[in-house]
């Protein structure tokens, strides 16, 4: 599974995270391999006892790390509101007694049409495909429910 680089994309979800927080998580990681490069650059240069240079070292290093916490955190969130919204989308139309294997069938066909391969993806994950792209799937009570949830995220 993580030996073939062109299964990583498909493993990202299933890891529990996305691109955008591995980006947040280097960047974190960076920062910090940096502020130790540049603690030895000080000493290196006879500023290591220099309590302002240490200060402001320390300062910016706090300051990066808390902008990749939050930038990670508002991803977490991002994603967190996603599922809630696809999780209404595919109760309420199934409430409904929408044709969800029509709608799924179209949203699989859609997906492959765009280089996925639809085996890979749960059925709330093709849900959300057909959010993020407004998918028409020829069902009517699940393209109503589909529109009516992107309503509140103009």
């Amino acid at each position: 599974m993580f030996i073939d680089p062109t299964r990583w994309a498909y493993n990202f979800p299933e890891m529990g995270t996305s691109w955008s927080d591995w980006q947040s998580f280097i960047g974190l990681m960076a920062t910090d391999q940096a502020a130790k490069w540049i603690g030895k650059g000080l000493v290196r240069a006879g500023l290591g006892a220099n309590p302002y240079a240490r200060f402001a070292l320390g300062l910016g290093t706090v300051a990066s790390q808390i902008g990749w916490t939050a930038a990670m955190r508002d991803h977490e969130t991002s994603s967190e509101a996603m599922d809630g919204q696809s999780q209404r989308v595919l109760s309420r139309s199934m409430d409904r007694n929408a044709d969800m294997n029509k709608a799924l069938s179209e949203i699989s066909s859609y997906m492959q049409a765009s280089g996925y391969d639809p085996t890979m993806f749960s059925d709330i994950e093709k849900v959300q495909m057909a959010l993020a792209y407004g998918i028409k799937t020829g069902d009517p009570i699940f393209d109503e429910e589909v529109k009516e949830s992107r309503k509140g995220l103009a």
